[in-house]
């Protein structure tokens, strides 16, 4: 939920450390042993067959975790402990809301971008696929006809 926790407490843990939320931590728990649990059913023989017709394999799945809002962190010392936890984390990777929502912004505004870059590009073909078929099927200048083998 955007209104979870990132962080505990009133005041920093230890030399300016903040402790993570306990539902921040439980949400890496409970997502580490999840990928494990899948990771381990991929190695199943009837998981396995099914991957296989599939042309489809697990290695070592990727959780995201989508937790909290980035506003509630107060000062550098709360931002530096949340990002110092979540960078030093393998699996999963850990998002806040707002993170989410930039990401799907700047996403979309990219795909934006090279939807107009590509029609453009379609229409500036087309005009010259059009100004090519005019100079092939247009009338000759009238000037022009007695060069004509008719």
């Amino acid at each position: 939920r955007p209104d979870t926790p990132l962080l505990s407490g009133t005041e920093p843990y230890r030399n300016g450390a903040w402790r993570v939320s306990p539902n921040l931590a439980g949400g890496v728990a409970q997502l580490q042993a999840n990928t494990e649990r899948i990771r381990q059913a991929a190695n199943e023989r009837a998981n396995v067959r099914w991957l296989d017709e599939r042309d489809m394999s697990v290695a070592d799945p990727q959780g995201i975790l989508v937790i909290g809002h980035t506003r509630v962190l107060e000062d550098d010392a709360q931002r530096a402990s949340f990002h110092r936890f979540r960078r030093n984390l393998w699996n999963p990777t850990v998002l806040t809301y707002d993170e989410l929502l930039e990401r799907a912004r700047f996403l979309v505004s990219r795909a934006a971008t090279a939807a107009s870059a590509a029609k453009q590009e379609v229409l500036a073909d087309d005009l010259a696929d059009a100004s090519d078929a005019r100079a092939w099927h247009s009338d000759p200048p009238v000037d022009d006809l007695e060069d004509f083998p008719f």
